[in-house]
């Protein structure tokens, strides 16, 4: 009985000084990210694989885990592509840019298209790295100002430049301009206004990626 008594007094006393551990205002403001919870920077999905990929060494390093084991399966740095973008070819450069070679300035540029490919734009050009062979390929060159980059399994690219919506088709060099709105009001292909029924996207290949739909909608005050 006594011991209990001892246990049960110790505990209390641990409990009471657990529950005295206060978060002042200034460890609020000042020390944030001292009890920020880790987690994975920028985190993607491989397609056709259980893995998984997130950014490490200071946005330098592509590592791909398994998500069933959790185990490392491979790593990409930033370092062996531009390697491999000394022979590219360069189809173009954006207005006005002043860097004559090419090459990625971090691994958060890169997307998977598929499990063995992995692809960005970079001075206007798309690029696709193979990571099995090691070797980088210029696709084509995109119009200037593009955004909203929408590429699909055919390497067909959708994006938008300004409030107009363009395509890319591989094994083409022209561009096409889908739209040709000239009213500033008019805005084709993003996403309407708050995501309405949680659609954050305005563009949309269809399965065989041979034909895009798009958002569009009229900006203009209501009379």
């Amino acid at each position: 009985m006594k011991k209990y008594f001892i246990l049960t007094a110790a505990l209390l006393v641990s409990l009471t000084g657990i529950a005295q551990t206060t978060l002042t205002l200034q460890d609020a403001v000042l020390n944030g990210r001292k009890y920020y919870p880790q987690g994975l920077i920028l985190p993607q999905w491989v397609p056709g694989s259980d893995s998984y990929s997130h950014v490490v060494d200071g946005y330098q390093s592509l590592v791909v885990v398994d998500a069933k084991s959790g185990e490392e399966t491979g790593r990409i740095t930033a370092g062996e592509i531009n390697e491999t973008l000394e022979g590219v070819e360069v189809f173009g450069r954006r207005p006005n840019s002043d860097r004559t070679e090419v090459s990625i300035r971090g691994t958060w540029m890169l997307k998977w298209l598929d499990e063995n490919t992995l692809y960005f734009t970079e001075e206007g050009t798309l690029y696709t790295y193979d990571i099995i062979n090691k070797t980088t390929s210029a696709q084509y060159t995109m119009a200037a100002g593009h955004s909203n980059l929408h590429l699909n399994s055919q390497l067909n690219a959708a994006y938008t430049v300004g409030n107009n919506v363009f395509v890319n088709w591989m094994g083409e060099e022209s561009t096409v301009q889908v739209t040709k709105h000239q009213d500033p009001d008019v805005v084709a292909g993003q996403a309407i206004a708050r995501s309405e029924f949680g659609i954050t996207e305005g563009l949309f290949w269809n399965e065989s990626g041979d034909a895009i739909a798009f958002y569009e909608k009229k900006e203009s005050a209501v009379s």
